[in-house]
């Protein structure tokens, strides 16, 4: 079961409870002016923000991260910087930390096609 801390904001998940988080799109900004697009050879970028629902929780898991088109027009998470409100947690229920949450919510979102949705709203710019 999911828990909340009302001390530092983060909800707290068994690594096996994230695997059923339903995960909806929110928004989608391109970035002209990201400044290591050019680094990656992209053809733009920006940030996009999700959130995650999960019976049984309350509150909404909030996760976003930065982005780019790379030259073969393929989206990729850009950097290593996902941001989130959760904190996986141990079966003994001890915190993960922020590395390996992180680390978990890459491979995890590697599941999804997150990267069309973005495509779609980061064309609606272009239009």
């Amino acid at each position: 079961m999911p828990q909340r801390s009302s001390v530092d904001g983060y909800i707290r998940l068994r690594q096996r409870d994230l695997y059923v988080v339903e995960l909806i799109h929110v928004w989608t900004l391109r970035d002209a002016a990201w400044s290591s697009a050019e680094a990656h050879g992209a053809l733009s970028a920006g940030l996009t923000e999700w959130v995650g629902k999960l019976e049984g929780c309350a509150a909404d898991i909030s996760i976003g991260w930065d982005w780019y088109r790379d030259r073969h027009n393929r989206i990729r998470l850009a950097g290593s910087d996902i941001r989130s409100n959760l904190m996986l947690i141990g079966v003994s229920g001890s915190d993960w930390g922020m590395q390996r949450t992180e680390h978990a919510l890459r491979r995890w979102l590697g599941r999804y096609d997150w990267a069309q949705a973005i495509a779609k709203s980061a064309n609606e710019f272009l239009h």
